[in-house]
């Protein structure tokens, strides 16, 4: 559906993910700078893999022992520190706490919708006391951190994030305890009853890394509590790419929940639930396969739009001016979002939503693990 023209829009507000990918190449050799290369699986330590597809410079390599999807190189740390403090993340997070300030969406995070981030919260109240100590790795500007401590009492619960803007935020804005850099550092010697990894663990370079300090943190009986996009056999041959996030460097693993079991296991970690979300995938992903290209997109506020841009295949103009013409919009003041126009088009979003949904394939596209320390 074409959202309202706003031409005023400068292109300068629209950022693209093609082209931050693009910066992390060198581009005489096609090389990535600052790259990490796994030679086995990190997940069975495999050693037979497969190229699945190259996406925008970036390989996405199959174990054929455990089906664990991958990219292979990846970006080594002090790529991945330039990466999450690059315009484009910092954009993403810009429009998030926009939305947060110019609205007052206390909870809201761009990265967890609002239904999944209540029943993280009430896994979490479900599992361990209000008194206990919790630490959230990765966790952005803190929304599921407040949600903790607002709703159901936590008054323990901190959290650790590399990006500098995410930490400020949670801090200033929602008067959280958060600290900045590697948790491994930064916590060196602490212990708590539960760490929560929410939509973080897709990004993470180093997963054996990641893993150990977790491990480290978790007293015996401890709880690690998980969430990130399942990688669905039945939504890979129905949609190819675009059955998953494959938007490297953002994301880089893609798990089912047999070979994360499998991971965790490695570090003293026992699977002892398991919930696995359906979302209903259909015509819209089979219209981007095959008639049409998509681009991830980040939009400086107080420019909204969606995350990605569906364009025809045969399209080789300006992709900013198509986005802006077609797509984006400013929103200046709250009421601009309460308008009748705004009213009308929500409405007919819902509706088309609807349609999409019932003629829809429903995947178990999303999962939610807790682990115990054994």
């Amino acid at each position: 559906m074409k959202g309202i023209p706003c031409p005023e829009i400068p292109p300068a507000a629209i950022l693209l993910l093609s082209d931050e990918c693009a910066r992390h190449f060198d581009p005489r050799s096609g090389e990535l700078a600052h790259a990490l290369y796994l030679s086995a699986c990190p997940v069975c330590t495999g050693t037979r893999l497969r190229v699945e597809f190259v996406q925008q410079g970036f390989r996405y390599v199959r174990c054929r022992a455990c089906r664990f999807l991958f990219v292979n190189p990846r970006l080594d740390d002090a790529g991945s520190a330039d990466f999450y403090n690059s315009p484009f993340y910092n954009a993403l997070l810009d429009s998030e706490y926009y939305r947060i300030r110019a609205f007052g969406d206390t909870y809201y995070s761009s990265s967890t919708e609002p239904e999944l981030l209540e029943l993280i919260a009430r896994a979490v109240a479900d599992t361990v006391s209000s008194a206990a100590r919790v630490v959230d790795l990765g966790c952005g500007g803190g929304a599921l951190l407040r949600l903790l401590r607002d709703r159901y009492g936590f008054s323990h619960a901190i959290g650790v994030d590399y990006n500098r803007k995410a930490v400020t935020f949670a801090r200033e804005a929602r008067q959280l305890d958060v600290l900045e850099g590697d948790a491994k550092r930064v916590l060196a010697g602490q212990r708590c009853d539960m760490v929560t990894s929410v939509e973080s663990i897709e990004h993470v370079s180093d997963l054996h890394g990641y893993l150990s300090i977790i491990s480290a943190l978790l007293r015996e009986r401890g709880r690690l509590l998980i969430t990130t996009p399942r990688n669905s056999r039945l939504a890979c041959r129905l949609f190819g790419r675009l059955a998953d996030h494959y938007m490297a460097p953002n994301h880089i693993n893609f798990f089912d929940e047999r070979n994360l079991g499998r991971l965790l296991g490695r570090f003293g970690l026992r699977v002892c639930h398991v919930e696995l979300f359906r979302r209903p995938r259909g015509f819209g992903l089979v219209y981007r396969r095959f008639l049409a290209r998509s681009e991830y997109v980040a939009y400086v506020p107080p420019v909204a739009g969606p995350s990605f841009a569906a364009l025809p295949r045969s399209y080789r103009g300006d992709v900013r001016e198509y986005i802006r013409t077609r797509y984006a919009f400013v929103a200046q003041r709250p009421e601009d979002f309460n308008g009748r126009r705004w009213r009308e088009r929500g409405r007919a979003v819902a509706l088309a939503r609807r349609i999409a949904g019932a003629l829809a394939v429903p995947i178990r596209a999303h999962m939610l693990v807790i682990a115990e320390k054994v």
